[in-house]
């Protein structure tokens, strides 16, 4: 019962640095120099491991339907460009630069799914018990990290981030679920298979 009341109280002090960092210091933070809130996400990743160390890289069983759901999410990503093309919107990101590639591949698939799926859902689980309550909640966290930006931006860009924060709640959605019956590396292949769908198609 102790263990169960540190835990919370972890949690709790998790999750409130998490927000004020996120979402009430985030610019000051930005401010520093570009990567610096990467360098946040690090830094708070390895203490939510450090603190709740028990969690699944890859489950065994299921093998299929991990296949199918990681290619399924390479699908997913050409499709939400075909969608964005046939809307005309513009996509206020430069796909061929060594940073967006840097990102789509690397710092996105792998700091995002620690970030989310890994030490967010830590935290959250000390608190929510049931799976799609878990996958639900963490998605929405995922989902609008990028969406925040949409006042930094013109509003000719703007429709693209309602359109982001849509498609990154689905996405979300597919790599939560992955996470919950494939485990934590899978979950990575599958964020990695969305984003090469989205940048081969770009």
């Amino acid at each position: 019962m102790e263990q169960s009341n540190n835990d919370r109280w972890y949690a709790f002090i998790f999750l409130l640095a998490y927000l004020l960092v996120e979402y009430v210091l985030f610019s000051r933070l930005q401010g520093l120099f570009g990567y610096s809130p990467y360098l946040f996400n690090v830094f708070w990743v390895s203490l939510v491991l450090m603190t709740f160390n028990n969690f699944f890289l890859f489950k065994k069983e299921k093998l299929f339907l991990g296949a199918v759901l990681i290619l399924a999410s390479g699908g997913l990503g050409v499709l939400v460009q075909l969608v964005a093309a046939s809307k005309g919107m513009m996509i206020p990101y430069v796909l061929n630069s060594l940073g967006s590639i840097l990102f789509l591949f690397l710092i996105g698939p792998v700091i995002e799914e620690f970030v989310f799926r890994v030490a967010l859902w830590k935290v959250f689980e000390v608190f929510i018990k049931n799976k799609w309550m878990l996958i639900f909640i963490t998605t929405a966290f995922y989902a609008y990290s990028n969406f925040r930006l949409f006042h930094y931006f013109p509003s000719n860009l703007r429709e693209f981030f309602y359109f982001q924060y849509q498609y990154m709640f689905i996405s979300g959605l597919l790599f939560g679920y992955v996470r919950t019956s494939n485990g934590f590396v899978p979950a990575i292949f599958a964020h990695f298979m969305f984003n090469l769908g989205f940048w081969l198609n770009r």
